[in-house]
């Protein structure tokens, strides 16, 4: 019993490493893909920050809004994510398995079973707002430090 037992907690801590490393490698893609449209909104909006700068913003007020602007729409991205998660997790434990389910071990009577942690989704946030924060930076200081003249220069029709 207690080998069965260390059997199944050694394949719980696999399952969770390798979702772990599926999570991390899906995170890294997405913030590769969240780099490269903020660079293009940058170069979309160089006109505005041309502005927002000639008017008197500072570079640090254009770097502080478009990291605000990024962070929102991470959070406003994060609670929507959780919420869709919680609706398909709940879908998905209405489903019921035969009997002879390799993944029996997972279930409880016959349905998938997913558990809650609170925590962990707010470790989950701090982690995304850390990498958010990190692939905004750059993008974001190069906008700042836009000089004026070559925005209004640059602006096309």
């Amino acid at each position: 019993m207690y080998e069965l037992a260390s059997m199944i907690v050694s394949m719980e801590s696999s399952l969770n490493i390798t979702a772990l490393c599926g999570a991390a490698i899906l995170l890294f893609i997405i913030m590769i893909g969240v780099l490269n449209s903020l660079q293009m909104t940058i170069r979309e909006r160089t006109f505005e920050i041309g502005t927002m700068r000639a008017i008197g913003m500072k570079r640090r007020e254009i770097l502080l809004l478009m990291m605000a602007e990024s962070l929102i729409l991470a959070i406003v991205s994060w609670i929507i994510g959780t919420i869709a998660a919680y609706i398909v997790m709940n879908l998905l434990k209405l489903i019921e398995f035969s009997a002879d389910n390799p993944l029996n071990m997972l279930m409880v009577n016959r349905h998938l079973y997913f558990l809650y942690s609170i925590p962990r989704l707010f470790e989950i946030l701090g982690l995304l707002l850390l990498f958010m924060t990190f692939t905004v930076y750059f993008p974001a200081r190069r906008a700042a430090n836009l000089n004026p003249a070559i925005a209004f220069s640059q602006k096309k029709g």
